[in-house]
């Protein structure tokens, strides 16, 4: 996937793959993080339980999210060590869920060059563009929060601020 978007943007960035994780980091100046311990099995029973328990199960903010932090915290950190040795000076930017709690166990394990990412926020501002049949230039969207966990404080269309329009109209959501 990275190689199409490389040759689409034709930005000349170099791609290259590796099972070798050493070799993969090795004098890397950016790491993107995005691994799923336990494969996706193992996310539909982590969620599971948690539904049945009555509780949120979702993978970034709920019982299920810890549950997975709580396999992948452990994974990350051992990766982690293998890039302060084989590429000390690189910036990892964490895009495994729950990315906000595995970027805090990271950061307060001593992972200073660390950055935890998400794409709701800016999926979010792509979808609300096409149901409101402008683009993405003529929409600004103001987020507030970590990831999952954001809110939207303003929403303008080249300027003019509609956010309290599109809390009033139920067929928005």
């Amino acid at each position: 996937m990275c190689r199409h978007v490389v040759v689409r943007r034709g930005q000349g960035l170099k791609v290259s793959t590796s099972f070798d994780a050493v070799e993969a980091i090795k004098g890397a100046d950016y790491i993107v993080t995005t691994i799923r311990a336990g494969g996706d099995h193992s996310r539909v029973v982590d969620e599971e339980i948690a539904l049945n328990a009555g509780v949120i199960g979702q993978e970034t903010t709920g019982a299920g999210g810890f549950s997975m932090a709580v396999r992948t915290i452990p994974v990350l950190m051992e990766y982690c060590e293998l890039i302060k040795t084989h590429a000390p000076h690189a910036w990892i930017f964490n895009f495994t869920n729950p990315s906000g709690l595995v970027t805090q166990a990271l950061k307060n394990a001593g992972y200073e060059r660390i950055i935890g990412i998400c794409d709701a926020p800016s999926s979010t501002k792509f979808r609300m563009a096409k149901q409101l049949g402008v683009t993405q230039d003529q929409l600004s969207v103001e987020f507030f929060g970590l990831n999952h966990l954001s809110w939207i404080q303003s929403v303008k269309v080249e300027g003019r601020e509609i956010l309290q329009e599109l809390l009033s109209d139920e067929s928005f959501f």
